[in-house]
């Protein structure tokens, strides 16, 4: 199993949208909100470059705090 970024997998062309959401199980319009809004999302991949999970990697605290 191998991690790769969102962007990387579309833009490389080891897949598409249609293919990440069928592996997800969400609808293609969601991994397209995903993309356009360029969330760190970590896709896990197998050997033939079927998706098999995903997870989202933000740091911690995710909201800026703001000086008092």
């Amino acid at each position: 199993m191998k991690e790769i970024p969102l962007k990387d997998y579309l833009d490389n062309g080891l897949g598409s949208q249609v293919k990440i959401a069928e592996g997800l199980g969400v609808n293609q319009s969601a991994v397209s909100l995903m993309y356009r809004k360029d969330r760190n999302i970590i896709l896990f991949i197998d050997e033939e470059n079927n998706v098999l999970r995903a997870e989202e990697r933000r740091p911690v605290p995710s909201k800026k705090i703001e000086a008092a």
